[in-house]
Parts: C-alpha cells; structure tokens; sequence
C-alpha cells in the first residue's frame, strides 16, 4: 500500500500498481499530492482512496487521466491530458503551466467539478469542451469558476449548487459562453458583471436550449 499524507509522491514517469486489489492500494490519508509525469500508469478505482489528496498529471507528453474518482484533479506541464472516462471531481479543478485538458472527439466524457475550477495554464485553449457535459455541483462554501481567458466556454453546462449560501454559491470570473444546453436547477450564480450567453456555436448542432428549474442569477 502507498499513503500519502500531506507530502509530494513525485513520479518521474509511471506509478504502475499490480490488479490485486486487497494489497495493492493508493490511499491519501491527508492532502498530500501524487504527481506523475508518465502515460502508462495503473491504478484502478477500486484501489484508490482520494480523501484531500491531489493527483497532478505534470507530464511534458500527452497523458491519459485515468479513470478514478479524484478529490482535487490537476492538469499541468504542457501538451494534451486526455479524459479516460466520464470523471467526478469532488475537489477542484486545476489547469495549470502549459496544459490542455480534453474531453476527448469521440467520447465527449463528462466531467462534475464540486469544488473551483481554477484555469491558469498559458495555452490558447486550455478547456477543449467539445460536446460535453460540465456540472458544477458545490455543497458548500464559495464555488469559484476563473479562466485568464476573455471566457471561459463549455458546451453542455449544468449548475447545481446545493451549497446554499447567504450571498453567491457560485462565481465567474470572466464571460460564460455555452454553445448548446444551459441548466440551471440549484444555487445562486453571481457573473460578477460578466456575461452569460447561450448562444449556438457556428449555427451548427440542436437548437440551444436554456433551462431555469431552480437557483437564480444574481
């Protein structure tokens, strides 16, 4: 078994973990941060605690995230980090130095962030959202949505932030554009007075559909 508590694990390359399940295991046991450098690591979900910890895709190559359920999930280094499969971050997301972080063409996988969604890389596009789906599911505190880009776009966008805070649930930092289906079902979002456009991408696609059930913009 692997513990990580509040240290750095850096991997030059891979971590590679045998299938067996009851003895090989990854555990943060605080918020520590693994970082690997490598595209051949594996590490299944069910051998994987993520509590506060961190994994931090830092490679200079193409790297593939793998298919876990992360706590905070970082992108950094340079060139493309791939989904895997539709992932659920109860933590933040970060995408930092040089990275682009890819739902991928084929797949288009999901992706629920419950924590900041924290875009800081110096790639032109940092986000490649394709025809996925985001959720923005925060249940407490601030949930902060920032990019250095003039927007941040996403193309399916779902806000549902049972956080329920006095004053905002969540926040943008900059423009929010979605090209295809905007829903709304909980918390209170505050555009800091940027815009929210929904607006179809190229006339191409579904008509857009913009949908209030719940929450309010403030």
């Amino acid at each position: 078994m692997v513990n990580i508590g509040a240290g750095t694990l850096s991997c030059a390359s891979d971590f590679l973990m045998g299938n067996n399940a009851t003895r090989n295991k990854l555990v943060f046991s605080g918020p520590g941060i693994l970082q690997i450098s490598g595209n051949s690591s594996t590490i299944a979900n069910g051998q994987f605690t993520a509590s506060t910890g961190t994994i931090d895709y830092n490679g200079t190559v193409a790297q593939n995230i793998l298919a876990l359920s992360y706590y905070h999930l970082k992108c950094s280094g340079s060139n493309i980090k791939s989904l895997s499969a539709n992932t659920v971050v109860a933590g933040s997301l970060s995408i930092a130095g040089a990275a682009q972080l890819d739902v991928t063409a084929v797949n288009n996988y999901s992706l629920s962030v419950a924590g900041n969604w924290d875009i800081t890389s110096t790639d032109a596009d940092p986000f490649l959202e394709r025809a996925a789906t985001v959720t923005f599911n925060g249940a407490s505190g601030l949930q902060t949505i920032s990019t250095p880009l003039s927007q941040e776009t996403f193309y399916n966008l779902t806000i549902n932030n049972n956080a329920g805070n006095s004053g905002a649930d969540v926040e943008f930092n900059k423009n929010c554009y979605v090209s295809q289906t905007y829903n709304h079902t909980s918390g209170k979002v505050d555009l800091k007075g940027n815009s929210l456009n929904v607006i179809s991408q190229n006339n191409t696609g579904s008509f857009i559909t913009c949908n209030l059930t719940g929450g309010s913009i403030i």
